[in-house]
């Protein structure tokens, strides 16, 4: 049987608005919560970085699929990470397209993807949103396929599912990060004033934030985030932390305005030798507890 332009163009409008029921979907839940601070924060923040994008597609779709953390030690290549991608959706569509009931979700699923695919700034924890909705969508498919599977089979392929997902589960138990030699008790962190981390987390795990805000200083959840906001601000290309001046300036005035600094992600902060320096003429004492560097303007 075929179609014609009235069927075009009923089956465009309809596409149409499920995209837009699912941006509602998407958007109106943080939209309730922070109200006109949304567009300000997550919108025109984003569209202000307009440089360039700060991970390339294949990046993310790497962190979106899992496959950053090397499961079970083993690296996956490009090749298999466009695969999984070009695969997934393709299978997640042809159930939608059987069991009317997976539409909605795999709208909604694909436009959130979408959304993190061009967004021009992408963090790691961005995959936690579309996560739960890329679940109903594999999990329908593989419940598609398993029904059409022979009674005889059908064990065999849940058997082979489940282990999967074991699997799975096995790469999500292993312990990430590292950790923090810091503690409450750690000597000078309990009477100093004015205790700055360049992680907020540093400044939380040792007491040290509440105290530092009741006195009245300046304390930042992420100093690093300043150099996205000095690239977003120029007229010319992005810039390394190394080389921004404007960076390395606001980050010694920063540290300066405290009587401990804790630098706790020392490459990730990007400060040059001069700016170290200075900070060291500034804090002549320092200690290193674990991966942690400790400055202090007196002696513990």
């Amino acid at each position: 049987m075929r179609r014609g332009p009235e069927d075009l163009a009923f089956s465009t409008t309809a596409g149409c608005v499920m995209l837009a029921t699912s941006a509602a979907l998407l958007l109106s839940p943080t939209l309730l919560a922070a109200g006109p601070r949304m567009i300000q924060m997550i919108i025109f923040a984003q569209a202000t970085r307009i440089h360039r994008p700060t991970a390339l597609p294949v990046s993310r779709l790497r962190v979106l699929e899992g496959m950053e953390v090397t499961p079970l030690g083993i690296h996956v290549p490009i090749p298999v990470v466009l695969l999984l991608a070009v695969a997934g959706p393709c299978l997640v569509l042809f159930v939608a397209w059987k069991v009317p009931g997976v539409r909605l979700w795999a709208a909604v699923a694909a436009s959130e993807i979408a959304v993190y695919l061009a967004l021009p700034i992408f963090l790691v924890h961005y995959r936690g949103w579309p996560a739960p909705l890329m679940a109903l969508c594999l999990g329908a498919t593989v419940a598609y396929g398993l029904e059409r599977l022979p009674a005889h089979r059908r064990a065999i392929g849940t058997a082979a599912y489940v282990l999967v997902l074991v699997l799975l589960a096995s790469t999500s138990l292993k312990a990430g990060g590292r950790q923090l030699a810091l503690n409450p008790a750690t000597p000078g962190l309990s009477a100093a004033r004015c205790v700055i981390a360049d992680d907020g987390y540093v400044a939380i795990y040792t007491h040290t934030l509440v105290r530092s805000l009741k006195n009245g200083c300046r304390v930042l959840p992420n100093p690093r985030s300043n150099s996205q906001v000095f690239n977003a601000a120029s007229e010319g290309p992005n810039l390394a932390k190394l080389r921004q001046d404007q960076y390395q300036q606001y980050s010694l005035d920063y540290y300066r305005s405290a009587d401990v600094v804790l630098l706790s992600q020392l490459r990730l902060d990007g400060l040059t030798d001069a700016t170290m320096a200075a900070l060291r003429a500034e804090f002549p004492y320092e200690t290193r507890i674990g991966d942690t560097l400790v400055l202090r303007r007196e002696a513990p």
